[in-house]
């Protein structure tokens, strides 16, 4: 490979030290938010019991969890371990996929880490105390090392792959599509030698002691999030869309303007590797091949199991090709009007990122100023009523894990409570109406003007259980 040019390699640093900082800027300024609390429970527990819990609570395997027991210990805050060590990963990941871009398009390279190190997906879970970090990690280096593998095989880059691969299915059960994504290449292009076969077999017998709790798994994919999706034609915009502008809690909030953006990204993709098919070669070719057969394996999940399983950061490793074929696609000759594309992609980008921390700093609850205020307010014994489960776990774990917290009314079902041990997590009407005062959490101000106050149980009861 011929050295690089010096002013490249100047903006390589530069662009891996803008990507280091962002992913660093404002890290605690936001409050724990209910998965990141999930993470939290989990991780507090002793480590034997970890795996037990998460397969009866999460929809995830052990591994992050595991390494957040150990992780946290060498912190006196949790979160700031927790959203640290997804920071890290997300500082690892971007020389990785400066490595990945140079293997397949390297001319397009530089661009490329430019969307990477920008890209608001990216940032925002390197900012979430979940598994998403990791995930991203795992699945680049899979993706080099499977490339590596393919230029030449040797028993240490054979079992630096294997370990990688095993690492990320216990990371999260949808790795398995993107190893499903390398296989599919193999097959097409008739390289499936048989130490291949030997691999993945041995991947797969690893795996294998978690491969039975995730069929039990499978039905609280359907129960853990209200936010799932099935893989439409439309969701798939939704997805795509996010991936190039997630402005995270906000993003909720446009849904339209994100699901437009993707489908422009996904027309111009589709044009752009049609028209261009000739110039595609064989790295555009693995791209493009590692972008659709996860989802296609995606969507066969979805049907066998009878379930909707779509988030854009279950598919965060598919992201990276979505990356690298738009720099590639801006970089081929436009009728003169490329540059202004690789110019409008630069700038979604980047407002997207604005975007991101603006919207974390706007939609913040400020849970820590407002666990201060019913401490401050209210007496010892009063008991917490929560009439939106949003704020529940946070509150219960972390912000006010002194006082008796409980959630009231029907949309406290929309998650697995029953997989959290301890005190019980609802509230019914009888025990509401026994209490003669209690502290009411009402973000949507069903019934009082601000966030929280204080209620007889009778009231909340009223406006609970109606």
């Amino acid at each position: 490979m011929n050295a690089r040019p010096a002013n490249e390699r100047r903006i390589v640093l530069w662009l891996l030290a803008l990507g280091c900082a962002l992913r660093l800027l404002f890290l605690n300024s936001r409050s724990l938010w209910f998965d990141e609390t999930t993470t939290l429970y989990l991780s507090q527990l002793p480590w034997r019991e970890i795996a037990g819990r998460v397969g009866a609570l999460e929809e995830n395997p052990p591994l992050h969890y595991l390494i957040m027991h150990f992780w946290e210990k060498l912190f006196a805050d949790p979160v700031i371990a927790m959203r640290l060590f997804s920071a890290l990963c997300g500082v690892a990941s971007l020389p990785l996929f400066y490595r990945l871009c140079r293997k397949l398009m390297p001319k397009q390279a530089s661009f490329a880490l430019f969307l990477a190190a920008v890209s608001s997906f990216w940032i925002h879970f390197a900012q979430d105390g979940r598994i998403y970090g990791l995930l991203l990690l795992l699945g680049l280096a899979a993706h080099v090392l499977f490339l590596a593998l393919e230029e030449r095989s040797t028993p240490q880059r054979a079992l630096a792959y294997a370990a990688i691969c095993v690492a990320g299915l216990y990371t999260h059960n949808f790795f398995a599509l993107l190893l499903l994504g390398h296989a599919a290449w193999l097959a097409l292009q008739w390289r499936m030698r048989p130490s291949w076969w030997v691999l993945y077999g041995a991947v797969l017998l690893a795996y294998l002691p978690w491969l039975r709790v995730v069929l039990a798994q499978i039905d609280l994919l359907s129960r853990a999030s209200i936010l799932q999706e099935p893989l439409t034609i439309r969701n798939l915009c939704y997805v795509l869309g996010t991936m190039a502008f997630d402005t995270s809690f906000l993003s909720l909030m446009h849904v339209e303007w994100t699901q437009i953006l993707g489908l422009i990204l996904l027309l111009s993709l589709a044009n752009a590797c049609w028209l261009l098919r000739g110039k595609l070669g064989e790295a555009g070719r693995f791209c493009a091949v590692q972008i659709v057969v996860p989802l296609i394996g995606l969507r066969a999940i979805e049907i066998f199991s009878g379930h909707p399983a779509t988030q854009a950061r279950y598919l965060i490793f598919v992201s990276p090709f979505l990356y690298i074929l738009l720099a590639w696609t801006l970089e081929q000759p436009l009728k003169g009007v490329g540059k202004y594309a690789r110019i409008a992609c630069a700038v979604v980008f980047a407002s997207g990122t604005i975007g991101y921390f603006a919207g974390g700093l706007y939609v913040d609850p400020h849970l820590r100023d407002l666990a201060e205020a019913i401490r401050r307010t209210t007496g010892a014994d009063d008991v917490v009523v929560y009439l939106d489960p949003y704020w529940y776990l946070p509150m219960r774990y972390y912000y006010l894990p002194e006082r008796t917290n409980r959630l009231a009314g029907p949309d406290a079902k929309i998650a697995n409570w029953e997989g959290l041990p301890g005190y019980p997590s609802y509230i019914s009407r009888e025990e509401l109406v026994a209490l003669k005062r209690c502290v009411v959490v009402d973000p949507r101000h069903l019934m009082m003007t601000g966030r929280v106050g204080l209620a007889t149980g009778a009231q909340v009861a009223a406006v609970a259980y109606p």
